[in-house]
């Protein structure tokens, strides 16, 4: 019989590098898109495999896996994003026993890979250490929340008015977010993302609602508790493309883009652009004067019917200033200057830009500008000094930028140093963000490398915790189909100060699962540290990027939370001084658990008496 290899790489690959190899060398190395993903062979020799999987400005992911002799071999790679959650850069797939994995880690050799670099899955054990449990690192005080600009008030923002549901991969906070109003986003008001760390700062991006859903991912730094990364982008991985290859891609993955791309999104028109969200558009228009040898020169008169469309987008008025200068005549270089003035000053006035590239054409531009003024080239003395202002407002707010990967992120101001005359970031965050004008996605705690879920009240001592105060406008929207499954929320919810009670079955085991909680002080004697853990059975067949649900009290920020299991075991931990009842929803075994920490003979009494 022969032996057959067709290998699927990850379905969320936007665009980036795929490279298949033996102990012989490398067999196909291409760009991959989401409709370039397979590599068929009918002549494979047996043995074992490495496929590398690198998207563009993100570290690569490796898979090893074997090829069986005589057999048709079919290898599905799990999603990109459950491999990069799972703390290593390489894994093995479907490693059936640890005996076979060592052997397995034997074999890596020829791939040039330490074997202490390599996690096997779904292996785990029983005395595996939860990372909660180290107390000596310094935690801080974590609130993500999310805003919409108030119709027709500019700068005036109040709750999100969208859906969003989040969960805990690995060390990284995911939420999405699904918008009823992203098919009409031309008109839709500016949506806001702030990140409050305590004691270092609150740092805000807009947030891109594009057609299919958003993305945005929350990486604590391994080195300091006092940062993040962020990263914000489309859940169409056709989408994500374009944001890939803007940040960090090159020309031969532009190319892929123009040609394999583009063509499917369909963001241009000969009146202009019209299909689709405003931002899809915007990114075709940097891309295009990012990468002017691939893409050629864009159509003027579309680039100034997209500004003048996205009047609100900072990103969008700058392309159109690029083109106003890169596409002028000789003779036509004063005017092409004042039209480039006026769109820039357009631009500041829309306020903060969404790609950090936008923000970068915008310094090139300005600052080119204000050479031609430094150099009285500039005849309009009015454009002269309008050119002088935005320099000199560009400079003065550097302090409080900053890129984060293909996002633009500014700082909130000190207000007490800006009375002084100081524009400076405000250090002195408290860690928590205000609920009148923010929807509260998320608060707990962050220390290097990992962020924990809290109970949303920062450590107060008060009685808000029965208050149910929780953002339950956040609970997942229906378009989540593994949360609205659960029977449980069919059923009538329990005593109002705790209404998981009685309504996930009432078993803390079942099906093959268990779902156990145990307790650690904290640095506050009125509070504890609370590790929930959902573990399976061995004869479970766990796949990468299974998950759970945990379901919390409604004072919790978000009271839902989805957990990807590693290996055998799915880790939420948390903070309380009260007891309540922890629902348990596993979406793919249709199974439920509940969990009463009051009832716990391990509990505290903070938790057993409250």
């Amino acid at each position: 019989m022969k032996t057959t290899l067709y290998l699927e790489a990850p379905a969320d690959l936007s665009i980036g590098t795929v490279r298949i190899s033996n102990e012989s060398g490398t067999l196909r190395e291409w760009t991959a898109t989401p409709d370039d993903r397979v590599f068929e062979s009918d002549e494979i020799r047996p043995g074992s495999y490495l496929v590398e999987i690198s998207p563009a400005g993100v570290a690569a992911q490796s898979v090893i896996f074997d090829v069986e002799e005589g057999k048709t071999n079919t290898v599905t790679l799990p999603h990109f994003s459950a491999l990069s959650s799972m703390g290593s850069n390489t894994a093995f797939l479907s490693a059936r026993s640890e005996i076979h994995a060592k052997f397995d880690r034997q074999q890596t050799v020829f791939f040039g890979i330490e074997p202490s670099a390599i996690v096997t899955l779904p292996v785990t054990t029983r005395a595996e250490k939860l990372a909660t449990d180290d107390a000596d690192i310094k935690e801080r005080k974590l609130s993500v929340g999310l805003s919409q600009e108030n119709s027709g008030k500019r700068e005036s923002f109040g709750p999100f008015r969208g859906h969003s549901h989040a969960e805990l991969a690995g060390s990284r906070l995911e939420i999405s977010l699904f918008d009823d109003e992203a098919s009409s986003a031309w008109d839709a008001s500016r949506v806001r993302i702030s990140i409050a760390i305590e004691q270092s700062r609150v740092e805000r991006a807009l947030v891109p609602l594009y057609r299919g859903g958003t993305t945005i991912s929350i990486m604590p730094s391994a080195l300091s508790s006092a940062d993040v990364s962020l990263e914000i982008v489309p859940a169409d991985p056709m989408l994500r493309a374009l944001v890939r290859a803007l940040h960090a891609g090159v020309s031969e993955e532009a190319q892929v883009i123009r040609d394999k791309i583009m063509p499917k999104l369909r963001p241009l028109s000969n009146d202009g652009p019209f299909e689709g969200d405003p931002w899809s558009a915007i990114l075709v228009g940097l891309l295009s004067a990012r990468f002017p040898d691939t893409f050629g020169d864009a159509n003027y008169d579309w680039i100034v019917n997209l500004a003048d469309r996205a009047i609100f987008a900072f990103d969008a008025q700058v392309v159109a200033a690029h083109y106003a200068i890169t596409q002028a005549s000789a003779a036509g270089q004063e005017k092409a200057v004042k039209t480039a003035v006026q769109r820039l000053a357009k631009a500041q006035a829309a306020g903060s830009p969404y790609y950090a590239y936008a923000d970068e054409l915008f310094a090139e531009l300005i600052s080119g500008l204000n050479e031609l003024r430094i150099a009285e080239k500039i005849s309009d003395p009015e454009i002269a000094k309008t050119v002088h202002r935005m320099f000199s407002r560009y400079q003065r707010e550097l302090l409080l930028q900053k890129k984060s990967g293909a996002t633009f992120v500014w700082f909130r101001r000190d207000q007490e140093a800006l009375r002084n005359g100081l524009l400076v970031p405000d250090r002195k965050s408290s860690g928590l963000l205000r609920r009148p004008d923010t929807s509260i996605i998320f608060e707990g705690r962050i220390a290097s490398g990992r962020v924990s879920l809290g109970n949303g009240q920062g450590r107060q001592k008060s009685s808000r915790r029965r208050q149910l105060v929780g953002d339950l406008a956040f609970s997942p929207p229906s378009g989540d189909r593994s949360f609205e499954d659960c029977p449980a929320l069919s059923r009538q919810p329990g005593p109002r100060n705790d209404p998981n009670k009685g309504r996930f079955g009432g078993q803390a085991a079942m099906a093959g699962f268990s779902v156990t909680a145990t307790f650690a002080r904290t640095d506050d004697e009125d509070w504890t540290k609370i590790n929930l853990v959902v573990e399976a059975d061995q004869n479970i067949d766990i796949a990468l990027g299974d998950s759970v649900w945990f379901f919390l009290h409604p004072t919790f920020s978000p009271a839902q939370l989805k957990v990807l299991f590693r290996g055998r075991r799915a880790v939420l931990s948390t903070e309380a001084y009260g007891g309540f009842t922890v629902g348990v929803w596993i979406p793919k075994y249709k199974a439920e658990l509940e969990l009463n920490l009051a009832e716990l003979s391990l509990a505290p009494s903070i938790i057993r008496d409250r």
